[in-house]
């Protein structure tokens, strides 16, 4: 999978196929887009909503490996009309080792006032990345001579305010990552012995992080967290909605021990009531917004 997940990420950083061509713009117009793709870019992105979205619709064979992107401003090697980005990809979640790291350099280009993106992977290789406004979001189309064995499968970046995806022409779906947001929780569990324990400090972001508990028994009971925000399946058609999730799991990764649900723009989520688990509880949990970015 290693193999495959980094061709899918050099797709990212330089993008084989043609290039579309379009007419100059104003000066202006080049730096408002530059501006954007620079405010949008920087953050924690992963694809853990799709992948969870597709399963549910009984399409888990169509969904790309999990892949959680961070993207982080070089402020020292930025200026207002030149902007450095280093990208950090992992093979899976947020607790995986880095898989590949690259730098993304923007600038406009003075020739049709367009945004053009350098992408220089760590080995040192090289491609030009050129971005074009559509509607509310930017395409991203590499340069031709950027070669299929060099970079990886054909490709398109498709850049939102919340999203980034890598239209893979390989694939069967786009390969759709998600800003994540960061967020403060804790857990409380009834002991062996009918103690509560709360666990509090914990910090994951709600696009398929989790946290690993484990409990003060003898045996500890090993417990995992997971926050997802993202689109609800729905195999009827009828009930497609957005919403944010806390599961907490014990032995079945399959069948959580509780759950709770929330519309996305309340900033938290949760279930039970307390750390001290009143009226004979067994489990309570809660998940707070602290920051737009993951």
């Amino acid at each position: 999978m290693k193999l495959s997940l980094s061709l899918l990420l050099l797709t990212a950083i330089a993008l084989c196929g043609p290039m579309t061509t379009s007419a100059s713009q104003a000066p202006a117009e080049g730096l408002l887009d530059l501006r954007e793709i620079a405010a949008w870019l920087p953050g924690n992105f992963d694809n853990d909503p799709q992948r969870a979205f597709l399963q549910g619709m009984k399409r888990g064979a169509d969904a790309p490996p999990r892949m959680h992107l961070q993207i982080k401003a070089d402020s020292a090697a930025s200026t207002p009309s030149d902007r450095s980005f280093e990208i950090s990809a992992r093979n899976g979640s947020e607790h995986d080792a880095v898989a590949l790291q690259a730098r993304w350099q923007l600038r406009v280009d003075p020739a049709d006032q367009r945004v053009s993106m350098q992408t220089i992977a760590a080995d040192g290789r090289s491609c030009t990345v050129r971005w074009a406004r559509q509607v509310d979001s930017f395409v991203g189309v590499a340069a031709p001579g950027c070669e299929r064995a060099a970079f990886g499968v054909p490709g398109t970046l498709r850049l939102g305010s919340d999203e980034l995806w890598i239209d893979d022409a390989a694939a069967v779906v786009p390969n759709k990552l998600y800003r994540a947001a960061r967020f403060d929780c804790f857990v409380a569990l009834r002991l062996r012995n009918g103690k509560a324990q709360a666990i509090t400090g914990l910090s994951t972001h709600d696009r398929g992080g989790t946290i690993d508990i484990q409990s003060e028994d003898t045996p500890p009971r090993k417990l995992r967290l997971l926050l997802r925000r993202g689109l609800w399946p729905s195999n009827s058609g009828n009930n497609f909605v957005q919403l944010m999730s806390l599961y907490v799991y014990e032995d079945d990764p399959e069948n959580p021990l509780a759950n709770g649900w929330a519309t996305p723009e309340s900033g938290r989520v949760g279930f039970g009531v307390g750390d001290e688990l009143p009226g004979g509880q067994s489990l309570s949990a809660r998940c707070t917004r602290q920051s737009s970015t993951g």
